[in-house]
Order: C-alpha cells, then structure tokens, then sequence
C-alpha cells in the first residue's frame, strides 16, 4: 500500500477490501492499493480521498484488475445533518432501477461500494474521474449545450422521484425538510451571511445608473424580512409539483462527460440536502449558480421548457399516470411562485461561489464567517465582472417582477 500521510488510519486493506467484497459479492485479494487526500475538491463539508486498488478474485486469481474509488469523509459536525447516507442507501438505488427499466444505459449517481454512519459517516464510490467525468470551470459557467445536459438528468431525476412517491410514499417522506426550516442553527447561519453580502454589494450597486432604488431594496430584504420571505417557498404542501429536490445543485457537484462532439451526460454528486418540495428549486439553484449570463439572458424559458420535456418524456417511460403528469404552466408557476429563492442564490451562494481560486484554498465552513476574512473575501468578489454583470442583470429582473417588494 501507498498512501499520503494526510490520509486516515482506518483506509487500509481491510477497509478496502471489505468495500469490494460487500459489492461484488466474492472474495478478493488486494494486490496494490495507492491513496491520496485530494486537495483540489474544494468540499466544505468533507475531506476527500481518491484510491486506485489492484485486485484478483479467488475465482480469478490470475486476472488482476483495477477500480479508481473516491472515499467522502464527512466531517463530524456534520454528519448529523446530512441526508446522504439515507439517500446513497435508499433513495437512490430505487431511483436509479426506475430509470434503468426504460433507460439501462443511465445513471442517475456514483455506484456506492461502502457507506458508515456512526460518530461521523464515510461514503465509498466509484471513481466517475475514471471515466472521463469531470467538475466544469466554476468561475466560467455552462454554456447552453451543457446546460441542456445537466438539466435533462435533473429531470430524470425527479421524475424517477415522483414515481417512487407514488409507490413508496412513507419513504420518502423519512427526508427531513430544507435545512432553512430543519436546521435552525444553519437557518441563522445563511441568513446572517446573506444580510452581510447584501449590505455590501448594495453599495457598490447603488453606484450604478438606475439602481439607487433596488440597493435600498436589497438592504430591506434582509433579518427577518428575509426568513420570512424564504421560509415561505420551502413548504411541500405550497408546491404545486413535488419531487426530490437535490438543493444544492451547482457546478460543483455536477460531473460531466463530453466528447469531441460535446457533453454527453452528467451526473450529481453531494446529496446531503435533499428534501420534498418544487423542481423550481433545483432549477434557481443551477441557472444563478452555474449558467453563463448570456445563456439566462436569451434562453431562459427555453431551457425551462427543455427540461419540462425531458421530465414529461421519462414520466411517460416510467408508467406513470398520464392524467397526473404536471403541465409545462405547472412548472413555470412553480418557477414564478419561488423566484425569492433565485435572489437568495443571487446574494449569497452565486457571489460566495465566485471567490477567486487563491482564496478558496483551504477555506472551510468556519471562515465564511471569520471577521478578519470577511472584508477581502468580498472585495475579491465584487471585482468579478461575471458577479458584477450577472447582479447587474438579475436584480433588474428580480426588480421588474416585484420580488424585492
């Protein structure tokens, strides 16, 4: 075995050697195992590890063969709080046998060869890297192309979700609720941070011809404006669709595969904030976060209405009711009805998401909020001309459709 001294005592042989056997379900021998901390992941929330295990099966012992696992250790503080486990156990091994039934050649996640939970929860799944999937440039943004692609599998993904609330309604409904309304502590958390980055980029938008009026706005939607404005849109009773929501769909957690010819497919990772409640969600969250500014501006509801096919498409595949399939005008109320959640993402996410490559090195859930990090993280970030331009666009638009009011 060859390993970094970063990595954790307990991924050793055996620990490896019992991922694969639970899996493919026959003894093997491990011949060569190599394991590094990857630093370049950026994950708040976990640290994360690649291995590449050389191994024979006592059926084959000549035949010596090779997987690349990544190993997501979640940190301790907040293993509590994550869904993941249940989702990587439960949830989404039914998901993926509901869309494999029409589509066998999809996926709608890693394959899982090992999960722990316990004082703090360890993940092991195949490597997709390996594959040809990789993390698109966060500070560039998907062009239309690829956004079709990752919304065509989050379409996927929640139509595989409505059919198996249909089937299986008492377990979905073991998902706890968003964590603006589940986790009070990080509620505070986020609505903290938002206020702070909404003070001061409502400053430097005041500056800007025309936009006196949405600055003074901004810095109203703040404190308990705020929550009550968001905890409004979260409830699955207010939602005229349900589905899974990943609710934390961005760039990041996006896995890509292209060829010469372009992307070709995508698969989500990091499931820890899964809840029942409106697609629109999901689809606030990829368009601020992860979708080049031209693309929103000419495409928009385009890019909706593909997805609405898409989702159509797969219900109809799936089985499920046809007088039950929502309509294209469902999806786009939902859409309008949840549009507070795009100036959220706006706020905070999309500006924090944008901090330049020198400063994420090493940043962790603690120094978001550290006072001595604060001032030159958001001076990095409001000298983003992607930042700059995208606020420049939303907030008119937000504007124009009353949700600053």
């Amino acid at each position: 075995m060859t390993s970094t001294k970063s990595v954790p005592d307990f991924m050793n042989e055996d620990f490896f050697k019992n991922a694969l056997e639970n899996t493919l379900s026959e003894k093997i021998e491990i011949k060569n195992l190599a394991v590094e901390h990857n630093t370049s992941c950026g994950n708040y929330c976990s640290n994360i590890y690649r291995a590449a295990v050389k191994y024979a099966t006592d059926k084959n012992a000549e035949d010596t063969k090779e997987i690349h696992l990544l190993i997501k250790d979640l940190f301790i503080h907040m293993s509590g709080s994550s869904r993941e486990y249940f989702m990587y156990t439960t949830l989404l091994p039914a998901l993926n046998a509901i869309l494999q039934k029409s589509q066998p050649d999809k996926q709608l996640s890693a394959r899982l060869f090992h999960a722990k939970k316990g004082d703090n929860e360890t993940h092991v799944f195949e490597d997709l890297n390996a594959r040809g999937y990789v993390i698109c440039n966060r500070l560039v943004g998907y062009n239309e192309e690829e956004t079709k692609v990752v919304l065509s599998k989050l379409a996927q993904l929640h139509a595989t979700s409505m059919v198996f609330m249909k089937e299986q309604p008492k377990v979905m409904a073991e998902l706890k609720e968003f964590y603006f309304k589940s986790e009070p502590g990080i509620m505070e958390l986020l609505a903290k941070l938002t206020e702070d980055y909404a003070n001061y980029s409502s400053k430097v938008v005041e500056k800007w011809p025309g936009y006196a009026k949405i600055a003074e706005k901004m810095r109203k939607n703040v404190g308990d404006t705020f929550k009550q404005k968001i905890l409004k849109i979260f409830p699955k009773e207010q939602a005229l669709v349900k589905v899974l929501v990943h609710a934390d769909l961005w760039i990041k957690n996006i896995l890509m595969l292209r060829d010469a010819e372009g992307p070709k497919d995508a698969i989500f990772v990091d499931y820890q904030m899964c809840f029942e409640g409106s697609p629109a969600l999901d689809i606030h969250n990829l368009f601020i976060t992860s979708v080049k500014l031209d693309v929103l501006k000419t495409k928009r509801l385009e890019l909706i209405r593909h997805y609405y096919d898409v989702l159509r498409t797969t219900l109809i595949a799936c089985d499920y009711n046809r007088d039950d399939i929502p309509t294209l005008d469902d999806i786009l109320y939902e859409v309008q009805r949840t549009e507070f959640f795009s100036y959220y993402e706006l706020v905070f996410p999309f500006a924090q998401t944008n901090l330049s490559d020198k400063l994420t090195e090493g940043l962790g859930v603690g120094d978001l909020t550290e006072e001595n990090n604060m001032e030159r993280t958001l001076k990095d970030i409001y000298s983003n001309r992607r930042v700059l331009d995208t606020y420049a666009y939303e907030l008119r638009r937000l504007d124009d459709l009353g949700i600053l009011d």
